[in-house]
């Protein structure tokens, strides 16, 4: 988990972090796959040398509070994104629809911010079964989600 989210939420981190279902890195590349290498709010996508660059697996529902390394629990983002759905600057709605903190709405200024995407569905994988489940989304904006 990143440094800043940690501090930010005040997280007591009691033991180091594994993963049981599949290696961080096997994660990462089943997510990003299931979502075509892109951002699911941008679509951003950068290949270079096969490998995909600046998009990431993006826990929903957080494994240090009970979520699971299943692919209907993540979304891939592009890292600024990732850093922001952690921090409740935004979340996807039970219609897989991008909401805004409207605390933060007011101060998204410049081209190519996140408030153009508010409102808008997500991309979504093409099995149904990869996509984010109601379950993960509810706990997202109840919990993380600074509306």
């Amino acid at each position: 988990m990143h440094e800043e989210i940690i501090r930010y939420f005040n997280i007591t981190v009691n033991e180091p972090h594994t993963t049981n279902a599949y290696s961080s890195s096997a994660f990462q590349a089943a997510v990003r796959e299931a979502y075509n290498n892109e951002c699911v709010v941008t679509g951003f996508s950068i290949m270079f040398d096969g490998k995909c660059i600046g998009v990431e697996a993006s826990h929903i529902f957080w494994l240090q509070s009970g979520g699971n390394n299943e692919i209907s629990n993540a979304i891939a983002l592009n890292t600024t994104y990732r850093k922001l759905f952690h921090l409740g600057i935004f979340t996807i709605d039970k219609h897989y629809r991008v909401r805004l903190s409207s605390s933060e709405t007011k101060k998204c200024q410049g081209k190519n911010t996140l408030l153009q995407y508010d409102g808008q569905v997500i991309n979504l994988p093409k099995d149904e079964q990869n996509w984010p489940s109601q379950k993960t989304l509810e706990w997202h904006s109840r919990w993380v989600f600074r509306g």
